[in-house]
């Protein structure tokens, strides 16, 4: 296998909220000196990819904008591709309606009277009762069912917190629906990091810290997988994984990655 390029998760990987995982930004820029491209993929929905990327850079890790790929940014393209001019009922950080706005999408309230073709489902900090009334109302009038992902935990600098998932699984079983899901591990995400590294499946390696969405997702792109044990993920919990979830390789760390390279065959 050749190898050029990486699409690398954030937190948990090479960062644990405002603090970069030690060992990794040296790494990122070994490796972008030896010509290897990356690009940051998240199933963040609250922060632009530009504040992810000055994020990034305070931590000491190199990264532009274009080299950031979120949940947010994918959902409005998807939108703006199968949904032109859907009517759509969005629930989310205030970063994630104002990226469906910038894309031409039309949000719409969730009162009795507003209809919605689509329901989008993200993380909300504000999230109560009517939001979830709302949602389910316009899916059981027959709105499409989207989610931004389905993360059960986020790992931070404070230990873990629940995620998009949690939110998502109570307008699920309400309404006896599952969502189409766009963010990691869904082949809309994998295609735009891919479409942001420039390369074919078969030259990146995806590195995450869960084996659902991150591993799930290259796998299923057909990318090389590395767990890293720095997150969300046990080596128990790759040992005893699904296969469209078992990873190529366990490494502790993305510091460990160097090492690792050097078994493999590199296109630069």
């Amino acid at each position: 296998m050749t190898i050029a390029g990486f699409i690398f998760d954030v937190d948990g990987c090479v960062a644990l909220g405002p603090r970069a995982i030690p060992g990794a930004p040296e790494t990122l820029k070994g490796l972008r000196d030896q010509g290897y491209r990356m690009v940051f993929c998240s199933n963040e929905s609250s922060r632009t990819r530009e504040a992810m990327a000055e994020r990034l850079e305070a931590m000491g890790i190199q990264a532009a904008s274009g080299e950031v790929v979120t949940a947010a940014e994918v959902a409005a393209e998807y939108l703006e591709t199968h949904h032109p001019g859907a009517k759509v009922y969005a629930i989310g950080s205030p970063v994630l309606l104002r990226t469906l706005q910038d894309r031409g999408t039309q949000l719409v309230g969730g009162d009795a009277s507003s209809a919605a073709n689509v329901v989008l489902v993200g993380r909300d900090q504000e999230f109560h009762y009517s939001k979830l009334e709302a949602a389910c109302r316009h899916i059981w009038a027959g709105a499409t069912f989207l989610a931004i992902n389905l993360d059960r935990k986020l790992p931070t600098h404070n230990g873990l917190v629940p995620g998009t998932g949690a939110l998502v699984a109570g307008v699920a079983y309400a309404t006896s629906r599952e969502p189409l899901v766009l963010g990691k591990p869904s082949v809309w995400a994998a295609r735009t990091a891919l479409s942001a590294l420039g390369l074919e499946a078969s030259q990146v390696v995806v590195v995450g810290d869960q084996l659902d969405p991150d591993i799930r997702m290259g796998r299923a792109a057909g990318c090389q997988t590395v767990l890293v044990l720095t997150g969300g993920s046990t080596q128990e919990d790759a040992d005893n994984a699904l296969d469209d979830r078992r990873p190529g390789v366990v490494l502790p760390g993305v510091g460990d990655l160097p090492a690792w390279l050097q078994g493999q065959t590199v296109a630069r």
